[in-house]
Parts: C-alpha cells; structure tokens; sequence
C-alpha cells in the first residue's frame, strides 16, 4: 500500500476516488469505529454490519469531504447518525432487538448494578438523541471520542465558549432527562458521559 505524507494528501486523493486511498482510511479507522459500534450494539455481528455501512457512506459521499476539517470528527458523526438511527430502529423491529439481547445475554452474566447501568445507558443514548443537532455533535465529539473543547472549536469554527455553553447545557438537559425517565433513586454516573 502506497504511503502518504499527511492525511491532507490522503483526503485528496479520495475525494478524487483513489481506492488505495479508501483502503488507507480503512486501516486507520476500522478499529475504533468497530468498538464504537460494539459498545453500543453489543453484538460482534452486528457492529461488524455497522462497520460496513460506515465505511460504504464514506465512500459514497466522498465527494463532500472538507480535506481541510477533521476527518475524525467527519468519520465518527457518520457513525454516530448511523449507530443511533440503528438502536432507535432496533426498538421497533424486533429481530434487531433479539438479536442486541441475545448478544448481550451470552456476552456476560450482569450483576445487578450491571444492569442498572445499561438500563441508563440506554436512557442516555435517547436522551442524547433528542438534543438538538449541534449540541449533540458537540457532547458526541468532547464526551464520546474525548475530544477537547479546544479541538471541537476548532474542528466546527466555533468558539471554545460556545462549546462550554453547549456541554453545560447538553449535560443539564441529560441529567434531568435520566431523573425524569428514571423509577429507581440508585443513580448511575455513566463513564461515557460524565
């Protein structure tokens, strides 16, 4: 496989349609968009199907790639839109929903405080899809893929600021969210989102 100087010349050449260069990206993505996927699917099956979508969308909308943005931030909203809009269809098509449960149930035998835990784990990713669209792709990048204020802001042109003010209220509005939706007292602070 060919070698590039920099992931701006790597952008290039796919946005022109290069296929080594979609390979290219291939390595460097498929791991980290591939436990992404599983964190939340948990199944093997499943995330590798949700690998594939991610990847066929990279290449059909290649052409609206900015080589001058992050191409992480581009990558990993692609996965998000994709990974959500898969779990908010799982609960309506009960194949995907048996196949999620089943996956889960031979994966681990959960203790209670487990279960909690993906009980609101569940919460928070429909709690986080009812933001509104800018301050979900803000608490997704800074919460989820760990980016920094400072790289948000400058990844979307916005202030670091305004990034602040999105997180604050993003996580006031999960917080309350979690509490509204919530019978239980026993309270969880999830790792992926606090």
């Amino acid at each position: 496989m060919r070698q590039y100087s920099d992931e701006t010349e790597l952008l290039e050449r796919l946005i022109k349609g290069s296929e080594e260069a979609f390979e290219a990206i291939y390595v460097l993505y498929h791991n980290k968009i591939y436990r992404l996927a599983l964190k939340f699917v948990k199944s093997e099956e499943l995330a590798k199907e949700v690998l594939q979508d991610i990847f066929v969308k990279v290449w059909e909308h290649k052409h609206t790639i900015n080589k001058d943005l992050s191409f992480s931030a581009f990558i990993f909203k692609i996965a998000h839109n994709h990974i959500f809009n898969l779990l908010k269809r799982a609960s309506k098509e009960v194949s995907i929903k048996k196949q999620i449960i089943a996956a889960a149930e031979i994966a681990s035998n959960q203790t209670e405080d487990e279960f909690f835990a993906a009980e609101y784990e569940s919460l928070a990713i429909h709690a986080i899809d009812q933001l509104p669209p800018q301050r979900k792709l803000i608490f997704q990048l800074c919460r989820l893929e760990g980016k920094t204020y400072e790289e948000v802001s400058y990844a979307l042109g916005i202030s670091k600021s305004t990034v602040r003010d999105h997180m604050v209220k993003a996580i006031k509005f999960i917080k309350e969210y979690l509490h509204a939706h919530t019978e239980t007292t026993f309270l969880f602070f999830l790792p992926f989102l606090f």
